[in-house]
């Protein structure tokens, strides 16, 4: 029962790291009070942003951690339906070969 739930926190380790380092702001740089700033212009404060700036799609960061995401989950699921497959598979070898020592003896 502890196996299991250190590999599920090492899991969600593994998938909320990522997490946090793509949607990490960049630090801010220290703003000294005795350093001046020169006046904005009016002009350049009026212009509108052209319209090929906007963005098109969403953000690099959001995609990357939604398909980070996606293939964690798709990766534990394949795990757990190939253990189940595999216990499967080997109760069905283990109760066959009981069957067969069980008829063995019997019949010596």
């Amino acid at each position: 029962m502890q196996k299991k739930y250190s590999l599920i926190l090492a899991l969600f380790a593994v998938v909320l790291f990522p997490i946090q380092i793509l949607s990490a702001k960049p630090s801010q740089p220290a703003v000294s009070s005795l350093s001046t700033v020169p006046p904005a212009t009016p002009a350049a404060t009026m212009t509108p942003a052209p319209p090929d700036a906007q963005p098109s799609g969403p953000p690099l960061s959001l995609t990357l951690t939604l398909l980070f995401t996606c293939c964690s989950v798709g990766l534990v699921l394949g795990v757990l339906i190939l253990g189940i497959l595999a216990g499967r598979t080997n109760a069905k070898a283990v109760a066959d070969e009981k069957k067969g020592f069980t008829a063995g003896k019997g019949a010596k």
